[in-house]
C-alpha cells in the first residue's frame, strides 16, 4: 500500500534516539481504548495475582501501551519480543525471529518489512493490549471485540476460561490439579509407546497411569485405538525415540506460572485472567474456528493437540471449558499470511515454552488460496482500526522529525564552539567576567546612592512630623504667644542670621 510503504521510508529516515517509546507528540489524536484486562494494572507494570506471567517484553509493550504509545513506537521495541521468543525451544525460531528484526530495523524497500508494517497497523488497539497480556479469554468474555467479519482471511486468537466465570480460568489449587494431572498425563504416555519414563513403576501403577491417559483422551473424542494416547506423538530426536517436545514444555510452563501464584496469591483463591493462547491463521476464519468449539466428538483434538489435552484436562479435573476467538487481523494479500502467523505468535507468546498452545513453527502453509476481494477495503475503509493506528503513527514519525531538526541545530551550535580556538574563548570569557565587574561596580554605586538620599529624605519626613504636631497643638486651643514671648522663643541662630 502506498501510505504503509511512505510511512515505513520516513520510519528509516526518522532520527535515532527521538521520543523513543512515548505518545505522538504531533496532533492532538484521540486516546486509544482499553481492553478490560488492562484494568488491573497500573504503571510501573508488574504481575498481579490476576495477570501472574508477564515476561521483559510484555511489560515493555504494556507500559507503552498504558502510555497510549503509536504503533510506530512500539514496533521499535520488538528486541524485547525478539528476546524473549529466541529462548523457545520446541521448534525452530528463526523465521520469527528475522521477521521481527526485519520490522523493527525498517529496512526501507525490504518487502517483508513492509507487509509487517501493514499487518502491525491492522491489529486493533485493544486485540493487541489482549494477546500481549495473555488474556484475550476473559477480554472476549467481557465486551473485547475484534474485526466483526470473519468472512475472509486473517488471524485469529483462541483462548480458554471455565464456565461461569465471566472469562477467568483456574485459581492457585486447580492450576496445581492440572499440572499434576499433566504429568501423569505424559508418564503414561511414555509407558504406552514404550519410552524411558520420569521414575519406576510396577505393573499396578503402570496400569493406573495409563488408565489415566484414557480417561483423558476419552473425555470429547470416540477412539477406537486406545493403546495410543491422543495428544501426544512418539518423535525421534538427535537419533533418539522421545516425547513430542510441546507437552512437555507446556507443563513446565505451567508448573513455573504455579509457582508464580503461590508468590502473588498465598490464599489461592484468587482465579487469574490469564491463560494459554493458540494463534490460528486461515484463508476463511469463520469457517476455520468452527473445529475448535468443545464438545463431544469433536475432531479439535486433531486440529491442534495442546489445545485438544488443556480442555481434556480441565473436563477430566471436573470442570468445563469456554472457548472464546477473536480475530487479530484480517489479511487482504497471499504473501501476508505467513508473516501475520509469525508476527502475531510472537506477541501473543503462544508457544509452549510460554505456557501457549502452538504446537508448530508459526508461518506454515495454509491451505488453498481464498477470494480476498474487498478485503483491503474492509480493513483498510470500513472498520476504523488500520486507520487509526496510521494517524497515530504518522503523528508519531512527525514528532520525531521536529525533534531530529531541534537536535541538529544543537549539534551545528556545538560544532562552531569546537571550531573556535582556544584564545579566542578566553578572550571572550576576559571580556565577559570585564564586563560583569563592570555592572557590580556600577550596581553598588548605586545602591548606596540610594542609601544616602534615603536617609536625607527620613530626616525630612521626622522634621515634618514635628511641624504636624505643633499645628494640632494650636488647633487644639492653646493661647497664642505674645509676639514679646515668639521673640524669646527664637533661637539665637537665627537672631544672629
Amino acid at each position: 500500500m502506498q501510505n504503509a510503504a511512505a510511512a515505513v521510508a520516513a520510519a528509516a529516515a526518522a532520527p535515532a534516539g527521538a521520543g523513543l517509546a512515548g505518545p505522538a507528540a504531533g496532533p492532538a489524536l484521540a486516546r486509544y481504548r482499553r481492553c478490560p484486562a488492562m484494568g488491573f494494572l497500573t504503571k510501573p507494570v508488574r504481575p498481579t495475582p490476576e495477570i501472574p506471567v508477564l515476561e521483559d517484553s510484555r511489560v515493555s509493550l504494556t507500559e507503552a501501551m498504558l502510555a497510549d504509545a503509536s504503533p510506530f513506537a512500539l514496533i521499535t521495541m520488538l528486541d524485547e519480543v525478539e528476546r524473549d521468543v529466541s529462548s523457545c525451544r520446541s521448534f525452530s525460531v528463526h523465521a520469527t525471529m528475522g521477521l521481527l528484526n526485519n520490522l523493527r530495523e525498517k529496512k526501507r524497500g525490504h518487502d517483508q518489512a513492509n507487509r509487517c508494517w501493514d499487518i502491525f497497523h491492522s491489529i486493533p488497539r485493544e486485540v493487541l493490549q489482549s494477546l500481549v497480556l495473555g488474556t484475550t479469554a476473559y477480554d472476549a468474555a467481557n465486551g473485547l471485540k475484534g474485526y466483526k467479519d470473519l468472512n475472509g482471511a486473517g488471524v485469529y486468537v483462541l483462548g480458554v476460561s471455565i464456565a461461569n466465570r465471566q472469562g477467568k480460568f483456574l485459581n492457585l489449587g486447580e492450576m496445581e490439579i492440572l499440572v499434576k494431572n499433566m504429568g501423569e498425563y505424559l508418564e503414561g504416555a511414555r509407558l504406552m509407546l514404550k519410552l524411558p519414563t520420569e521414575e519406576d513403576y510396577d505393573m499396578i501403577e503402570q496400569r493406573q497411569l495409563e488408565r489415566h491417559v484414557q480417561r483423558v483422551d476419552s473425555q470429547f473424542i470416540l477412539r477406537g485405538d486406545k493403546t495410543k494416547p491422543a495428544f501426544v506423538k512418539r518423535i525421534t530426536l538427535n537419533q533418539e525415540d522421545q516425547l513430542s517436545e510441546g507437552a512437555i514444555r507446556l507443563s513446565e510452563a505451567l508448573a513455573r506460572r504455579c509457582d508464580a501464584m503461590r508468590v502473588l496469591d498465598p490464599t489461592g483463591t484468587v482465579h487469574t485472567i490469564q491463560a494459554p493462547l493458540y494463534v490460528g491463521c486461515g484463508k476463511d476464519i469463520a469457517e476455520h474456528v468452527k473445529v475448535y468449539e468443545p464438545k463431544a466428538g469433536s475432531a479439535f483434538a486433531s486440529a491442534n493437540l495442546l489445545y485438544g489435552l488443556l480442555l481434556s484436562l480441565l473436563q477430566h479435573q471436573g470442570l468445563r471449558p469456554v472457548h472464546h476467538i477473536i480475530a487479530a487481523s484480517r489479511l487482504w494479500e497471499e504473501k501476508q499470511m505467513s508473516d501475520a502467523d509469525r508476527l502475531i505468535s510472537a506477541l501473543a507468546m503462544s508457544f509452549p515454552d510460554k505456557g501457549g498452545l502452538n504446537n508448530t513453527q508459526p508461518g506454515a502453509q495454509h491451505g488453498k488460496s481464498a477470494d480476498l476481494n474487498g478485503s483491503e477495503d474492509y480493513v483498510c475503509v470500513t472498520e476504523p482500526y488500520y486507520e487509526e493506528n496510521i494517524k497515530h503513527s504518522l503523528a508519531d514519525l512527525e514528532a520525531r522529525k521536529e525533534a531530529g531538526k531541534l537536535i541538529d541545530k544543537a549539534d551545528e551550535a556545538w560544532a562552531r564552539i569546537e571550531a573556535m580556538d582556544t584564545e579566542d574563548l578566553v578572550r571572550q570569557g576576559n571580556n565577559i567576567n570585564r564586563r560583569t565587574r563592570e555592572i557590580m561596580e556600577k550596581t553598588a554605586s548605586a545602591v548606596a546612592q540610594s542609601s544616602s538620599r534615603l536617609e536625607k529624605d527620613t530626616a525630612i519626613l521626622a522634621q515634618m512630623d514635628g511641624l504636624r504636631s505643633a499645628l494640632k497643638e494650636m488647633a487644639n486651643g492653646m493661647p497664642p504667644q505674645s509676639p514679646e514671648e515668639d521673640e524669646e522663643r527664637i533661637p539665637d541662630t537665627y537672631e544672629n542670621n
